[in-house]
């Protein structure tokens, strides 16, 4: 009895003690669940946040309204980047009369991951977070989709603000191994920095401009759109001054900066070339390695045995179609670079800068394929001349089941230039189906072409109208061109078109000259190659580059980068530049710039200007070859200046033929071609569009100059009248002596 009742009282005393075990583990897996949880929140790392203007490059609002509206946000994740956390901030306002049952949608990766209730005339604040765990590293997207709006669409609507909305990471930096098929993760496009900042090192860059202006374009093509900044610095600081150079070079990168050049000869890298344990050099070399004992750090190393061979490894790094092995190292026998990587003699964007005929590729538009209620579609067509004739070539197909009322109308600067019929019910196909355009409609500068499509069902019935609409279908394709014909060309580069397109004038098998003072400094050598990087930005692909010297021109223009005193006199007169003299600080300039300083009435030949914190840009041409300079006072404001006119709203409003801005400023002004009509298109031009925007006074001397010619023949007429009777009475005297 005694054994049972023991029995009973531990059998009792293990269950109690499971039962307190359970409550444990469940105390415990929730205490667990919960610091998981906080651990989400409370991620590492180094906090980023990058507005929606940003990453969009538009600080307009954005509008969602009515069911199914959608804007996408593009975001990146760096190579380079351990990303723990992406948070979105969205900030906004909602419409009063959003209905209950509205929301929006948040979707990544094909995944919906936020869906945010719209509260009725409130502002929008809400934060959400992207899984970045299972998303790569490169560009994505992130989509915001109405949905849930049924009625009256027009009350239904949200506002998003892009200066306040945000992306917020966390990060901590990632190594990358070091090997060349990984350049592009060492100058990613994908960075969160949108101002990157690159180091070059040198010990002497007396013979490697040329190798340095290939560099910069290899780096800014990989950057591809974003800003970037290069500094030239000397190596010779920390060379024999220091144990190890690269704990030195190490410690006097730029803040962010992760990666940086070094470009010389194996014999002028030999301190740090023998650090890194590289073996010895028989060939143009190009190789990256880690910083020693800092794997987040990278270097890349452009040498040879001789100068020769170090432009050839910074054409090869230049050349962004090289597919690279996935080695450390590489040696290169050769390497060129022609004036453009494509097919095409140039980039295609810069065609229209370059060439009277070109593809609507060219002006970003593709191949687009419109349904019956798609809105009309536009695109900008750069003329550079006056008194032009256009001629818009289309290829196009369209559905069966159009009505004979269907048609695509081509507006050209809001004019209608013509109506393509698409009145075939079986469908039809036009090739080249040509628009002309009258140089009336045509504007020097920008231009809007338009296609307004009209597509009607043939047959309709009221409850399959929309569905019957929404069938019908218009291709049109990129390959379809626009020519320019007739009236005067630009006679200098518009300085539009290095900003839109990145193009120098460079033709088929031309060279860049550059011109860069015999004198330089690292300043100057820093705003030369941050220059060239965002023109090869521009341009899409590599150029051939020449340093010469204006005594050694090659074919093909010349782009000078240098402090005004340090221009040579021949350059400064084919600009029209006048130095100053005596106590005046001021340079002089002989261009008219009436129109940028706001005098219309004034038309000044001579202007003198301070030049204390101001960047020049001048269009010119010199012995034939176009002539860009990019100058200023001295080599240190022209290093700030380069620096303020690569960024994302500055570099956009280059334009015209003499161009100033403020270091720090935001705006530039320029003399286009409008303003100085003789020098932008010659005499004749240059009368035509003096006359265009000043038609009275045109008509006036028109009539002075006819009516000077009129009292001109009259005197002559008059003259010659009174002259006859005296020859007549002479005439009989004289025949009469000569019978004798």
């Amino acid at each position: 009895m005694m054994k049972m009742l023991i029995a009973r009282l531990i059998s009792i005393l293990m269950l109690f003690c499971a039962g307190s075990w359970s409550a444990c583990a469940v105390t415990s897996m929730a205490t667990a669940k919960s610091t998981s949880t906080d651990a989400t929140v409370s991620a590492t790392g180094t906090p980023v946040a990058l507005p929606f203007a940003t990453t969009i490059g538009n600080k307009e609002a954005i509008r969602l309204q009515g069911h199914g509206a959608t804007v996408k946000i593009p975001f990146s994740i760096p190579h380079g980047e351990d990303v723990t956390q992406i948070q979105v901030s969205l900030q906004g306002r909602i419409s009063q009369g959003m209905s209950s049952s509205v929301l929006l949608e948040a979707v990544s990766n094909n995944q919906v991951i936020e869906q945010i209730a719209l509260k009725p005339g409130s502002d929008l604040n809400n934060q959400f977070s992207i899984p970045s765990s299972h998303l790569d590293a490169g560009f994505h997207t992130l989509i915001l989709k109405l949905v849930g709006v049924a009625g009256d669409s027009d009350s239904n609507w949200v506002q998003i603000d892009p200066r306040t909305s945000l992306f917020n990471y966390l990060s901590t930096p990632k190594a990358i191994e070091p090997r060349l098929d990984h350049l592009d993760w060492l100058f990613d496009r994908a960075s969160l920095d949108y101002a990157p900042v690159v180091p070059i090192y040198g010990v002497d860059f007396s013979d490697y401009t040329e190798a340095l202006a290939y560099a910069a374009q290899g780096i800014g093509l990989r950057y591809q759109f974003l800003p970037t900044h290069i500094q030239v610095k000397s190596l010779q600081t920390f060379l024999g001054k220091a144990s190890n150079p690269l704990d030195a070079v190490l410690s006097d990168l730029p803040v962010g900066s992760r990666s940086a050049l070094i470009i010389g000869t194996s014999t002028a890298l030999a301190p740090v070339l023998q650090n890194l344990g590289v073996s010895a050099i028989r060939n143009a070399t190009i190789l990256v390695r880690q910083f020693p004992g800092h794997s987040h750090y990278n270097l890349l190393i452009l040498t040879g045995r001789d100068s020769q061979e170090v432009l050839t490894a910074a054409r090869s790094f230049a050349n962004i179609q090289i597919n690279y092995p996935s080695v450390a190292e590489m040696a290169i026998k050769n390497s060129r670079i022609e004036n453009s990587a494509h097919s095409e003699p140039v980039p295609i964007t810069a065609s229209p800068f370059a060439s009277a005929s070109f593809p609507l590729l060219a002006t970003g538009f593709k191949t687009t394929t419109l349904s019956g209620f798609s809105g009309p579609v536009s695109m900008q067509i750069w003329n550079g001349g006056w008194q032009r004739e256009g001629e818009l070539s289309l290829n196009l197909v369209y559905s069966a089941g159009m009505s004979a009322t269907s048609d695509v109308n081509i507006l050209f600067n809001g004019a209608l230039e013509g109506s393509i019929p698409l009145n075939d019910p079986t469908g039809g196909k036009y090739v080249k189906y040509a628009v002309s355009i009258p140089s009336t409609e045509v504007k020097s500068g920008w231009n809007t072409l338009t296609l307004v499509p009209n597509l009607i069902p043939a047959s309709t019935h009221d409850f399959l109208f929309n569905s019957e609409r929404a069938n019908l279908q218009l291709s049109v394709f990129a390959n379809s061109t626009f020519t320019w014909q007739g009236g005067n060309a630009l006679q200098h580069l518009d300085l539009t078109a290095l900003s839109t397109a990145g193009t120098l004038n460079i033709r088929h098998g031309q060279t860049v000259n550059l011109f860069v003072p015999k004198k330089y400094s690292n300043h100057t050598l820093s705003a030369m190659t941050t220059l060239i990087g965002k023109t090869a930005q521009r341009y899409g692909a590599p150029f051939s580059v020449h340093t010469g010297g204006l005594d050694n021109l090659h074919s093909g223009p010349i782009l000078a980068v240098a402090p005004l005193r340090q221009l040579p006199q021949s350059l400064l007169n084919h600009l029209g530049l006048t130095e100053p003299s005596g106590s005046n600080s001021d340079w002089g300039i002989s261009r008219s710039l009436q129109d940028s300083l706001g005098n219309e009435d004034d038309q000044p030949s001579h202007y003198e200007f301070s030049l204390t914190n101001n960047g020049l840009a001048f269009s010119s041409s010199y012995d034939g070859h176009p002539l860009i300079v990019f100058s200023a006072l001295n080599d240190g404001t022209l290093n700030k200046a380069i620096n303020t006119l690569i960024g994302f709203g500055l570099w956009s409003q280059l334009r015209g033929f003499t161009d100033w801005w403020e270091i720090q400023g935001k705006t530039i002004h320029a003399v286009g071609m409008e303003s100085v009509p003789f020098y932008a298109f010659g005499t004749s031009g240059g009368i035509g569009v003096w006359a265009g925007h000043h038609l009275w006074w045109a008509i006036v001397i028109l009539l002075i100059f006819a009516t000077m010619v009129s009292v001109l023949i009259y005197a002559m007429v008059r003259r010659r009248y009174h002259r006859l009777p005296k020859e007549s009475a002479v005439r009989p005297a004289g025949s009469q002596t000569g019978g004798e």
